[in-house]
């Protein structure tokens, strides 16, 4: 589980060796332009099953949800992982918000900080 946010802004920043080498690994895949680093942390507890949803309107505002990975568009994208052993796990999903569409209603279950 990633950490509360209070604890991880307190992380020190990557070490250089680090980003060198992940720096020239993204270099090496042709993907520097599509790939980076994020810190992960969390501001709430999600249920089981849950991801993060992030949607965008003509408002230029961003909306992040629970969502559960069962509810996600067809469409959806993941767009942020997490190492999990020899893998990665999908965090964060995003969608095309669809103005004409309602929005899925709050997560039941979810536990908030």
């Amino acid at each position: 589980m990633e950490p509360d946010f209070e604890t991880a802004r307190t992380a020190p920043a990557p070490d250089p060796l680090f980003t060198q080498a992940f720096s020239a690994l993204l270099a090496r895949f042709d993907y520097g332009d599509v790939y980076g680093l994020a810190l992960l942390h969390r501001h709430f507890d999600l249920a089981e099953g849950e991801v993060l949803y992030e949607t965008s309107g003509p408002a230029r505002a961003i909306q992040v949800r629970p969502l559960h990975r069962d509810r996600l568009p067809d469409d959806a994208t993941a767009t942020l992982w997490r190492v999990e052993g020899e893998g990665l796990a999908a965090l964060q999903h995003c969608g095309v918000h669809q103005p004409d569409q309602p929005e899925p209603p709050p997560p039941s279950g979810a536990r908030r900080r």
